[in-house]
């Protein structure tokens, strides 16, 4: 493993035990390996292609006298930038889950922002690629109509029946909102039926 990606799963278990309120480990991993990464983009670039540079950003920065001053100013320009869109992404959540909610339809989130609240205590712990919201089948129809009347249409262009018709193996369409930064993806099944595990 190298020093890098082993300095994420570092700040990973630094991450999760703090949100269950478990004491941190006596050896600080996390100093030892950022001490030994001299590229703060070399960190960040690690962090980006997982999902937890606001993570990392947080767990390094809390550990003073690791970094150069640009090196800690770059991080907390990441971190600040990685929580405004993080924080945009669970608007953009709730708003979807109210537009549903409104309209009688049950929806439950998962992965993205809800992941980062489960596992770290703050949606900002965690970039999201997109939002993911499953739906019961029977009320899927209704819910893309509502989604659709909030400027939500399916990624590809095609109509909601052709699109859900065309993924109906994997249980999911993705839909994007004018202005919207992330796809929706909405599913009426957790996972594809060619995938059970």
């Amino acid at each position: 493993m190298d020093d890098a990606f082993a300095l994420l799963v570092a700040c990973g278990r630094a991450a999760i035990a703090r949100a269950r309120g478990v004491p941190p480990e006596p050896d600080d991993a996390i100093a030892l390996l950022a001490s030994g990464i001299a590229d703060a983009g070399r960190m960040l670039e690690a962090a980006e292609a997982h999902g937890i540079v606001p993570l990392v950003c947080r767990e390094v920065l809390a550990r003073p006298g690791l970094l150069t001053a640009e090196a800690r100013h770059s991080l907390a320009g990441a971190q600040q930038a990685a929580a405004v869109r993080a924080l945009d992404a669970f608007r953009e959540l709730r708003d979807v889950l109210r537009h549903l909610e409104a309209a009688d339809i049950h929806a439950l989130p998962y992965k993205g922002p809800v992941l980062a609240f489960d596992a770290y205590g703050d949606v900002t712990m965690r970039d999201s690629a997109d939002l993911d919201i499953v739906v019961a089948a029977p009320d899927i129809d209704r819910a893309a109509a509502v989604l659709g009347a909030h400027g939500y249409r399916p990624a590809d262009g095609r109509a909601w029946r052709d699109a859900r018709a065309t993924n109906e193996w994997q249980a999911q369409v993705t839909l994007r909102r004018d202005g919207g930064r992330l796809p929706l993806d909405v599913h009426w099944r957790f996972c594809d039926r060619k995938l059970p595990w």
